[in-house]
Order: structure tokens, then C-alpha cells, then sequence
């Protein structure tokens, strides 16, 4: 049996590895670089934070909702590969902001997002590229709402580096400002979006998994904007109501968009694992 790099299919022994790489990397990421601790801060309402609510939220969402879940999930599921593609997204994602915003310190936690996703893609011997797809296999319905979220995306993100160009008050988390991070975590919803678009289209089974962590991050987004409409890099009621839709109608398209059809099957178009 062969994987989608043509090599034979890995070990047991390998495979236990990058599953433990994932879990050790979701650990961290969720724990010791407060993905957990920043979204408690909302959750317990600590008022020290009140004014950076939002900001405390996204950082939370971003490591535990598009990082550590996705990471945890995939070393349960290892066959879902469009969950490691969603985490190298948020890394590349993370890098963007960071770079627009001339937060360069950013890069490395964006570094250790692509580690994160590539090493137990390599011991596992998966292959992160994107698969090839026609437009055709294209689900509308899917292209709409990934399009649609890169526009918000990147209209959110130059409202909140604007913010930290105006100097306004951030809150920071290893020694890392929250604004041009906030800015990555709505790029990276777009682009999760994005990825699951095209690995769906692929033929990529198990796609619909790579649907949960952007859906549920952009539902608690919104939620927490129209709380507290506002707050520092707040979407407002409308923009917060609009965002639980998005994240809701991505929810609704896995599990009811049908799998694409390749080569006249229900299969995809390469091995995945």
C-alpha cells in the first residue's frame, strides 16, 4: 500500500510518533502559549481584561479552535489530512499578519504552526499540497462562502492593524501584541475555509473534518462581538451577527454539501491518509 507520495504507507512506529508530535504540539500550543488561559479570561469575565476582551478571545480561539483542536483531532483521525492543512493555513496566516503589521516577532510562533503541521504530516508520510482540482468540482456553495470570508477577512484585518499603526492600547502574550495576531486569526479563518474548499473539490476524504475548527471559531467570534460590540477589535452587533451566519453556513455545508465526484466515483483523486 502506498500514501500520496507514492511512498509505502508508514510504520506503526511512525505512525505513533506523529500522532504524539500532534498531541505534544496541541499541548503547547493550547497551554503554554495560552490558548486555553486567554479564552478563560472571557468565559470567567476577568474584568483586568475587560477592554481587551475581544483581543483575549481571538488569541483563544486562534491556538485552541484553529490549532490545538484540529491537531488533537487529527491524531485521533490521522486520515484527515485537511486538519494539518488547516493548521500550516493559520501558520502562514499568523506570518501575513505579522509581516503587514511589522510585528516580525510574529514569525516565529508562525514558524512553529508549519512545524506543527508538517512534521507529523512527514512521519506520517502525508502530503500537505493541495490537491489539483477542475472548477467543476468546485461547490459553489462552498467557493461562495470561502470567497465572502476572504473579503471580510481582509477588510477586519486592515481595520485592526490600522489600530495598531494608531497606537492604540494592545494587551500582549509572549511578548507578542494581540492586534496584528487578531489580524492573522481572521485571515486564517478565511483561508481554513479556503483549504476545505479545495480538498473537498480534490476528492480529499474526510474533508468535512477540516470544516468544525473555522466554522466553531467564527460562531464564537461573532458571539463575542455582538457581547461586546464596543470593545476593542469588535466586529460590532452587525458585523458579529454576520460572522455567526458565515461560520454557521460553512457548519451547514458539512454536512450537507455531498462529496465531489472524482473520475466519476466518490473517491479521491490520490490516496489520502
Amino acid at each position: 500500500m502506498t500514501n500520496d507520495l507514492g511512498a509505502p504507507a508508514p510504520s506503526r512506529g511512525r505512525l505513533l510518533a506523529a500522532r504524539a508530535v500532534a498531541v505534544v504540539a496541541a499541548l503547547f500550543w493550547g497551554v503554554l502559549f495560552f490558548g486555553l488561559v486567554d479564552l478563560a479570561t472571557v468565559v470567567l469575565q476577568d474584568e483586568r481584561f475587560a477592554r481587551h476582551y475581544l483581543l483575549e478571545a481571538g488569541w483563544g480561539l486562534l491556538y485552541t479552535g484553529l490549532v490545538m483542536l484540529p491537531l488533537l483531532v487529527w491524531a485521533v483521525r490521522p486520515r484527515a489530512t485537511v486538519l494539518l492543512q488547516g493548521v500550516l493555513v493559520t501558520g502562514a496566516a499568523v506570518a501575513l499578519a505579522g509581516l503587514a503589521a511589522g510585528a516580525f516577532g510574529q514569525l516565529l510562533p508562525a514558524l512553529g504552526l508549519a512545524a506543527s503541521a508538517l512534521v507529523p504530516a512527514a512521519l506520517a508520510r502525508q502530503d500537505l499540497r493541495p490537491a489539483r482540482v477542475t472548477a467543476r468540482a468546485v461547490h459553489p456553495a462552498l467557493a461562495g462562502l470561502a470567497l465572502v470570508g476572504v473579503g471580510g477577512a481582509v477588510a477586519y484585518a486592515v481595520a485592526v492593524l490600522r489600530a495598531a499603526a494608531a497606537g492604540e492600547p494592545d494587551d500582549e502574550t509572549w511578548g507578542l501584541q494581540h492586534l496584528p495576531m487578531q489580524a492573522g486569526l481572521a485571515l486564517a479563518l478565511a483561508g481554513c475555509a479556503l483549504a476545505v474548499t479545495v480538498a473537498r473539490a480534490g476528492g480529499t476524504t474526510r474533508w468535512r473534518a477540516g470544516v468544525v475548527p473555522p466554522a466553531l471559531v467564527a460562531v464564537s467570534l461573532g458571539a463575542c462581538s455582538v457581547l461586546y460590540p464596543e470593545h476593542l477589535a469588535s466586529l460590532g452587533t452587525v458585523g458579529g451577527v454576520a460572522c455567526v451566519a458565515w461560520g454557521a453556513a460553512l457548519g451547514a455545508c458539512g454536512v450537507l454539501v455531498p462529496d465531489a465526484r472524482v473520475l466519476g466515483r466518490d473517491a479521491p483523486a490520490t490516496p489520502r491518509r
